[in-house]
Order: structure tokens, then sequence, then C-alpha cells
């Protein structure tokens, strides 16, 4: 039973984030010369819950971040690294996945993905990329962070916060 409700919400994010009706550019009928290759955390395959299908589902919007906003045709695979937009779009849908997979099994728990949807219906998600998962190529900080205001939230409300990051994806020529 279980196998069968992860299937069917990986079902459901793969048309999420696939179908045209959610902005998905197909592009010509010619074949891309870039793989986008998935690389889940272990865990998650050997898991098969709702846990493994929110990891999932970040990987998934990556993909779908990446074939929106990205010409794939035309990148350097070699010096390809994870945008802060794309991170911060990654998170913000796996909390909103993680929050509808418990609306249906309330029962479900995990911390870091209970933490990461109380720091979303903050409206902290930007901050929380900025401050836990910065990367060096990220140069400039985007004007809108309310760093001040997240930092005092989150000593208030998640002293004890732990990031986590299950899978990653990269980018290899065909």
């Amino acid at each position: 039973m279980k196998k069968t409700i992860i299937c069917i919400h990986l079902i459901f994010l793969l048309l999420y984030f696939f179908s045209p009706g959610y902005g998905h550019k197909p592009s010509q009928d010619i074949e891309p010369e870039v793989s986008l290759v998935i690389v889940p955390d272990e865990t998650l395959m050997e898991e098969e819950n709702d846990r493994s299908a929110a990891w999932l589902g970040y990987l998934l919007a990556r993909v779908g971040w990446l074939q929106e906003n990205v010409n794939l045709d035309r990148i350097d695979v070699t010096s390809y690294q994870i945008s802060f937009d794309e991170e911060a779009y990654a998170r913000e849908a796996m909390a909103e996945i993680w929050n509808e997979l418990k609306m249906d099994n309330p029962e479900n728990t995990d911390r870091y993905l209970d933490e990461l949807v109380l720091i979303d219906e903050n409206n902290f998600i930007r901050e929380y990329i900025w401050i836990y998962l910065r990367k060096e190529h990220w140069e400039k900080m985007p004007d809108d962070l309310k760093l001040q205001e997240f930092l005092k939230w989150l000593s208030e409300t998640l002293p004890e916060h732990k990031i986590e990051t299950l899978g990653d994806l990269y980018l290899e020529k065909k």
C-alpha cells in the first residue's frame, strides 16, 4: 500500500513539474545534448515513504527549474553550479510537498521537513537558503533578504535546527 502511495505521489510530481500547463517549455523536437542526472541519497531509495517522496520532489523541482530557466543546449556542463534561485525554488517546493503529504497523513514526522515547512510558512525560505546553503559562487546577496529578522526568528523558534540535503543533480554531455 505504501509503495502505491509513493508511486502516486511521484507521478503527481512528474506531472506537476513537467506538464506544459505548469510552465515547462518543451524545446524543439531535437534531443538536448545534456542529461540532467538525479542522484538521490541511498536512504531515500531504501525508505519508500512520504519523506522520500518530498526529497525526490526537491530533486525534480531542481530539474524543472533548470529546464525552465537555463538554456541546456548552450550550457557548459563542467561549469554548472546550483544557483541561489534554483535552491530556493526547490526547497520551497519540497516544503509545500511535505505540507501536502502531512495533510493526507498527519502522523508523518520528520524534524528537518517539519522545520522547513515552518520556515516556508513564515516566508523565510530565501533567508534560510542564504544563511544555511550559501555557495561561494553566490557573490551578491539578494537585496530583499530580511536576515536580521530571520536570525532573530530562527534563534527563538528553531535554535537547534540542522540542515539536511539528501540528494543532488549534475549535468553531463550525452
